[in-house]
């Protein structure tokens, strides 16, 4: 894993530390789903801020964690992942994805994905996992035993 940039301020209660709030950005996404995610993280954003979606065309744009779907992406996703995880603009990656079968969360491990994040949580639990990935953890929801 990347190492970050120092963390500007610590949020209580967490053992990590990530500036505040954690910036996101969904990439390769559909703009349904964008304004979805946006919409369903608005309540917290004094934790997390959805910034520009657009990270290909913006140089100077950086984010903590970038939402990657894969349902959206081409066939060739895991090459697009692997450059994206390689972006030193994105702390982290987190693949964000309805297909949570472990075959694809092994495949997006491998590609460089910091954890996986299954479109089914609720708010808060998407929250929390954003936030640990942030936070330098790999967080893979569900977990498959």
């Amino acid at each position: 894993m990347r190492n970050r940039q120092a963390p500007t301020r610590l949020r209580a209660n967490r053992c990590y530390l990530f500036p505040m709030p954690v910036s996101v950005c969904v990439i390769d996404d559909f703009d349904v789903v964008v304004a979805g995610v946006r919409a369903l993280l608005s309540p917290f954003h004094d934790r997390v801020s959805v910034v520009e979606t657009q990270l290909r065309t913006d140089p100077d744009l950086t984010v903590d964690v970038a939402l990657f779907d894969t349902f959206a992406a081409p066939l060739d996703w895991q090459v697009q992942l692997t450059e994206l995880a390689a972006d030193p603009r994105v702390a982290a990656v987190a693949v964000y994805s309805f297909m949570t079968d472990p075959r694809a969360v092994e495949d997006s491990l491998a590609a460089g994905a910091s954890g996986f994040l299954a479109k089914s949580l609720p708010a808060e639990a998407l929250v929390e996992g954003i936030e640990s990935i942030a936070g330098g953890h790999r967080v893979v929801t569900p977990i498959f035993r």
